[in-house]
């Protein structure tokens, strides 16, 4: 492989199954807890609320919400190179959300009632 393995996709196979297109209820998909990611669309803002000192925000959104459905941990004037990307992210437990990396290779965020988006997660805040 030329990339790092994350997990396991556990699929049916036998003479009468074949590979289904899109969600397939029978596929299993399993990463641990730490290695669980979404991907978001971006949004940077710049903030100034009364009382408060003026910083950036990085809303979060998921394929199909025009609400953001998290924000990053931390955001810094740096960061604004992430406005409109899809961004991968993983939750760290007490801290919030963190890039990973840009997804260069995606257009469209994690759509909010697929497994990856929804069930992904919300399994993911639990852990």
């Amino acid at each position: 492989l030329d990339h790092v393995t994350d997990g396991l996709i556990f699929q049916p196979c036998g003479p009468d199954e074949f590979y289904v297109l899109g969600t397939c209820p029978q596929q299993l998909k399993w990463k641990p807890p730490h290695l669980n990611t979404i991907d978001f669309r971006c949004k940077i803002v710049h903030e100034a609320k009364v009382g408060e000192i003026p910083g950036y925000v990085g809303h979060l959104y998921l394929g199909g919400l025009n609400t953001p459905s998290a924000k990053l941990a931390h955001v810094g004037p740096k960061d604004k190179m992430l406005d409109g990307k899809i961004v991968e992210c993983s939750f760290m437990p007490g801290l919030g959300w963190k890039v990973l990396r840009i997804r260069t290779d995606k257009t469209e965020p994690n759509y909010h009632k697929s497994g990856t988006g929804k069930q992904c997660f919300l399994l993911i805040l639990s852990s």
